[in-house]
């Protein structure tokens, strides 16, 4: 397994991913990405554009493959953005129930 990296204000290290994604926000808007770092917590999603700021606090749901070949992991969660940058954004994960939770754990595992 890497290592984490990151601050140790974080309560769950991050670890580097790659994976492409598309994120849903609020059933109205969906933004194709990239997630970047993954933890317990959360992810980072590359953008190539910004997202609009009225849908921070918006219910969102994140979906992404592990590589072109593999079944696409459905993570559904209310999250909050704790960062946004011209970069992406860093999403908190919240309410994950616990198949979603166990999935994240094999991910970071295998990362």
């Amino acid at each position: 397994m890497k290592q984490p990296h990151g601050s140790e204000r974080r309560v769950h290290p991050r670890y580097d991913y790659c994976a492409r994604c598309s994120l849903t926000i609020a059933e109205q808007l969906k933004i194709i990405g990239k997630v970047a770092n993954i933890s317990r917590g959360g992810v980072y999603v590359a953008l190539d554009y910004h997202c609009p700021e009225s849908f921070h606090s918006m219910p969102m749901q994140l979906i992404f493959s592990a590589d072109e070949d593999s079944e696409p992991i459905v993570i559904e969660a209310e999250c909050r953005v704790a960062r946004a940058d011209n970069g992406g954004l860093g999403l908190v994960f919240s309410k994950l129930n616990s198949n979603a939770i166990n999935r994240l754990i094999d991910l970071i595992e295998d990362a």
